[in-house]
């Protein structure tokens, strides 16, 4: 390598020259030589440029003293005159510039370790803080007493001396005729380090890299002597370091008495949620330490620790581009970018899941890197399709939440993890290290778990007064006065199972006695992920169908919120905003609630127990149809007296059973898995036949002997209503070969058709109203 320059350049410039045998380079050492070159390629190295000569096609000549033409290679005979003119002036412009001589500039830039990012080439100076040796490589541990953000705290399995973090200490892989000159080395030398390459290793780890140069063999790595200035720097660094680190160290011993010794013990179970579960996998829990030092190849582990790091350190960068056909995943790809296309086989990519997690066990004694991808990434993720993480914004939402909650963000408490891993022996990597995949984990935890927790711990803690006012946590107490007492109960008992979960204060505690316990008490699991069939339902449902219209029509779409596009099709709980239609706010729904509680008046000036009942029934059927988040089970508020008087007549006992159909049929998206719909179902038919055979029963008169309405408005409606009950036996065939055809996508699909045709069968409330005014009418008689 060679520094050059003309009149027409500001600084060096950089000439590196490529030859099969060392003789053949040319003498560049002495300042002022004259360099000819042919076919040298321009190449940017570093932000800066470069000449490149390579052995095959280039040319080159150096010049020391005297310049002859007849001395030139044959390939510049033809222009020898005009370079050996050049060549004079040249010379000549060299003896009168004021700078004699270019001082050596290096072609790599040195850097600390603090400097260093990934993928880079670089020389490094060190102290060799600790060595080991394997059959192809020799790893050294160095620092420089500077800090990285991509190194661990938890990657080194050794004690670092004077109290250096992992953050501070780089290790080096020494390959090829550095490996011997590596173990050489001792303990505390500084060394410089020419060449290396950053790069994270196949467990996701920063580290460096030198490898060998298969022409000169020359060794990239040699002791420095400490009249350096660099060696000098770097133990003035230390020298402070060591200083401020004791300083410290000595503040934090005065201001604590309690010794160190209790680091290493096990973390109680008050400081741990337990965030995930293992399934499909009986087999014994080992520990970390275990499972590193075993070494069979495809082998299943079920283990128990901590994620303290993950990569990449955004969470938009777990998922990448990936093409089937090449079978390549692109790592460098930005996260802001979408890809449709490989750039290779110019077929259609798909996104994955790739990321790993770094898991510390229980005692902090040892660290292990798991690799999440593929289908056990998306089992694991609660059946997030990346591909979708990718397209809608609210499936991106729920994809961070459940990021956050995997890795602790905003806790209160540490997260722990029981999973489960699959080892082999990656043999497509360098030293054929071991790899670790997550497999047969879930994140499994709804939540409905922290509301009920959180519940409890008020009304067994807090004085009545304060119960619906408490707001530690954003599950406040909601529900009605009755459900609160209910909770109260509930309580009493749960502080045999544990006390700490009723500490409001406890944010998201998940102890083992309380989940057993909070299995035995309350339901937890359900999806609560649709519409209620309530009036809302159906608004949602024409807004729907309006913005198809006005795509037809050409209606300015691109002016829509795209928020609004994808709020009430994903169905989760939260603010549904509507594309066409005017926008809905709490206070609207609680005028119009408020308006359809009329029948309170009746009720105060006639109050018997028919009045009562039915006010009963009018004040939970507003609510249900107008309310704000209507939970889907709310319906039961109706069914449930309405259920006192659906013997009055043969039109209460008919809206009785559609009511109670259509109410029951749109709880069945609540046990959304294959594997519960002939539970569900079973159970629906069940209750429709013994209901319709007690009520038969106990009111004979009225029901079994159909009427002979005399209106044809009467017939027409009945003929409805036996339709609309038949209909949904038709309704549920059609939602599972539904499901089968579009599988993944339109998931919103089935939810909407589930609460539009159930919506249908809660208006029978003020059909029977009609129909009983047409029944006085007409004197009809049972």
């Amino acid at each position: 390598m060679a520094q050059v320059i003309d009149h027409s350049l500001s600084k060096g410039l950089s000439v590196i020259l490529f030859r099969t045998r060392r003789e053949d380079l040319p003498d560049v050492e002495q300042p002022g030589s004259i360099l000819i070159g042919m076919k040298f390629k321009v190449d940017k190295f570093q932000d800066s440029q470069q000449l490149i000569a390579y052995k095959n096609d280039s040319t080159c000549i150096v010049f020391k003293d005297k310049l002859e033409e007849k001395i030139l290679p044959s390939t510049m005979k033809a222009k020898g005159k005009a370079i050996i003119t050049f060549a004079e002036c040249l010379r000549k412009w060299w003896k009168l510039s004021e700078i004699p001589h270019i001082p050596h500039q290096k072609i790599r830039k040195q850097l600390k370790i603090n400097e260093l990012q990934i993928n880079v080439f670089c020389d490094l100076i060190g102290e060799i803080l600790h060595s080991r040796n394997t059959d192809i490589t020799t790893e050294l541990f160095i620092t420089d007493y500077t800090e990285n953000e991509y190194l661990n705290t938890k990657t080194i399995d050794w004690d670092p001396p004077n109290g250096l973090s992992g953050k501070q200490v780089l290790q080096v892989s020494l390959w090829d005729e550095n490996r011997l000159e590596g173990r050489n080395l001792q303990v505390g030398t500084i060394v410089m380090l020419q060449n290396v390459h950053t790069k994270f290793n196949n467990y996701q780890m920063f580290q460096a890299i030198i490898h060998g140069d298969p022409d000169t063999r020359r060794v990239k790595i040699c002791e420095l002597d400490s009249s350096n200035p660099d060696v000098i720097e770097l133990k003035k660094r230390k020298k402070h370091y060591i200083e401020n680190h004791l300083e410290v160290q000595a503040k934090f011993s005065q201001n604590n008495l309690i010794s160190f010794s209790k680091k290493d013990s096990l973390p109680s179970d008050n400081n741990e949620i337990i965030i995930t579960k293992v399934v499909n996998c009986q087999i014994d829990i080992k520990s970390i330490t275990e499972i590193l030092k075993k070494k069979e190849d495809i082998y299943k582990y079920r283990t128990r620790g901590r994620i303290i790091q993950f990569y990449p350190l955004k969470y938009q960068e777990f998922i990448k581009p990936y093409c089937h056909k090449c079978d390549k995943i692109f790592f460098d790809h930005k996260p802001e970018i979408k890809i449709n296309k490989c750039p290779t086989c110019f077929k259609n990519v798909k996104y994955i899941y790739d990321f790993w997690l770094l898991i510390e066990d229980e005692k902090g004694n040892a660290t292990i890197p798991v690799l999440v991808n593929g289908k056990n990434a998306i089992g694991f993720l609660k059946k997030i399709e990346p591909q979708k993480v990718k397209e809608n914004i609210e499936v991106c939402q729920k994809f961070k939440d459940l990021i956050d909650t995997l890795l602790g963000v905003n806790n209160s408490k540490k997260t722990l993890m029981d999973f489960c891993i699959a080892a082999y022996i990656d043999r497509n990597s360098e030293g054929n290290p071991m790899t670790y995949h997550l497999i047969n984990t879930v994140l499994f935890r709804s939540t409905d778990f922290e509301v009920h927790r959180n519940w409890l711990a008020i009304t067994h803690s807090l004085p009545i007064s304060k119960w619906y006012y408490e707001s530690t946590s954003e599950w406040t107490l909601d529900y009605p006065p009755f459900f609160a007492w209910f909770e109260w109960l509930v309580s009493q008992f749960a502080s045999f199972a544990d006390e700490e979960m009723l500490k409001v204060d406890n944010l998201n505690y998940a102890s083992e006695n309380t989940i057993y316990f909070q299995r035995m008490t309350v339901i937890i699991g359900l999806c609560h992920a649709y519409w209620a069939p309530n009036f809302w339902a159906l608004y949602s449902f024409v807004d729907r169908g309006l913005i198809i219209v006005s795509k037809k029509l050409g209606g300015g779409l691109n002016e829509l919120n795209e928020l609004a596009l994808s709020s009430i099709t994903r169905g989760l709980v939260g603010d549904s905003n509507y594309a066409i239609l005017p926008q809905i706010q709490a206070n609207h729904t609680f005028i119009i609630t408020l308006i359809f509680q009329a029948s309170l008046v009746k009720l105060w000036k006639y109050p018997d127990f028919k009045n009562f009942i039915g006010s009963l029934i009018s004040c939970g059927y507003s609510s249900f149809l107008f309310g704000w988040h209507v939970h889907e089970k709310a319906i039961l508020m109706v069914m449930v007296p309405f259920g006192l008087i659906a013997t009055e007549s043969l039109e209460h006992f008919r809206a009785f059973m559609i009511l109670s159909t259509s109410g029951l049929f749109s709880l069945f998206p609540l046990l959304f898995k294959a594997t519960e719909s002939i539970i569900k179902i079973s159970l629906c038919a069940l209750w429709i036949i013994f209901t319709y055979l007690g009520l038969s029963l106990y009111a004979p008169s009225k029901i079994k002997f159909l009427p002979t309405p005399k209106s044809k408005i009467s017939m027409f409606i009945y003929l409805a209503e036996n339709i609309y009950v038949c209909g949904f036996v038709v309704l549920q065939f059609f939602l599972g070969v539904l499901q089968i055809i579009l599988k993944n996508e339109y998931e919103f699909l089935p939810l909407l058709l589930t609460s539009v045709y159930s919506q249908q069968g809660t208006i029978q409330l003020v059909q029977v109203k009609l129909n009983d005014s047409t029944m006085q009418k007409e004197k009809l008689h049972y």
